[in-house]
């Protein structure tokens, strides 16, 4: 297995923090001007204030340079890696994620992804070789899993799918639960089953390898219900089985297989109760690159931004009685 260079890991989160502190600094320099400052150096959109004067370096935080130097094998700190301080929403997700992700993706992707949600990973994918060539059909949906039968484990294809982060920042997901789902692989399992009382329900785990945990039950009737979640806060959702046809967006109507134009697709809606972003979603299974995969599309709205649209692509990893 290729080493894994985690000091380079971690000055590479370090320089993206400090660009999108600049970035955000900049694009909202003439909105905020008039606004009370609340706290100097705050990550997202909603909570971003100027800093005049020398009042920005007075308060830096030398989190980074701990963070530079817990990845540092010889315990040395670059004279520039102090950075901004992390808010306390980063502070309290770093307590859940117990450790920063220690992976690069599996795919050899560059440190510097790119930020745009919609545009695909253009680089050129070879046909795999036939000594590769098991391994690349192993990563197919088998035929015997369908939309009412999705029981399983699965990961999430990082080059075959679109990037989540301008998503995630749209929902105010902290800075260190973001690179952790840029730099880590994560595991899907889902346990599809009807309870006692006859209602269908959709359950997923999904685990990270930077540590990351997060299960969300779903019960497929449709109806409204409110929960609490460490990553999204405090979210109302609802989900079910339904046809393509009664899907109103074009995106999410649109590049299924055709088990799923003429059966049933999963459609889910989750809403934050205490912010303004909502996201649609709708699962199914498409064909990409000549092999049946598990497909999830996305459409995540929020008043003042643009609407954002992505793909996440699912690799099968093992059926139900295979799952540890």
């Amino acid at each position: 297995m290729e080493s894994v260079d985690t000091y380079s890991i971690a000055q590479t989160i370090i320089r993206r923090y400090r660009e999108e502190q600049l970035e955000n600094k900049r694009s909202d320099s003439n909105s905020i001007r008039s606004q009370p400052s609340h706290h100097p150096g705050d990550l997202f959109p909603s909570r971003r204030q100027e800093v005049i004067g020398t009042q920005d370096s007075k308060k830096r935080s030398k989190r980074p340079a701990r963070l530079l130097e817990k990845f540092n094998p010889n315990g040395t700190v670059d004279s520039d890696s102090e950075g901004d301080s992390l808010s306390l929403q980063d502070r309290n997700q770093s307590r859940e994620l117990g450790q920063l992700p220690q992976h690069r993706r599996s795919h050899g992707e560059s440190s510097e992804t790119s930020d745009d949600p919609v545009a695909r990973s253009k680089s050129p994918r070879t046909k795999p070789s036939d000594s590769r060539e098991a391994d690349f059909l192993s990563m197919a949906v088998p035929s015997e899993v369908t939309i009412h039968n999705l029981t399983g484990s699965y990961t999430i294809n990082n080059a075959l799918s679109d990037s989540s982060q301008q998503v995630l920042k749209m929902q105010k997901v902290g800075f260190l639960v973001r690179q952790a789902v840029a730099y880590s692989t994560v595991t899907v399992t889902i346990q599809q089953y009807t309870d006692s009382d006859g209602k269908p329900h959709l359950d997923q785990d999904q685990l990270s390898t930077g540590g990351m945990k997060n299960f969300e039950d779903r019960i497929m009737d449709w109806v409204w219900t409110e929960k609490s979640n460490w990553i999204w806060g405090k979210v109302r959702g609802r989900g079910h089985y339904t046809k393509l046809a009664e899907i109103d967006d074009p995106y999410l109507r649109e590049g299924w297989t055709e088990e799923c134009a003429n059966g049933d697709v999963v459609e889910g809606v989750a809403e934050s109760v205490t912010d303004s972003w909502s996201a649609r979603q709708v699962w199914g299974f498409a064909m990409i690159d000549g092999q049946r995969r598990h497909v999830r599309k996305i459409h995540a709205t929020r008043p003042g931004w643009k609407d954002l649209r992505i793909r996440m692509v699912y690799d099968w990893k093992a059926p139900a009685n295979a799952m540890t």
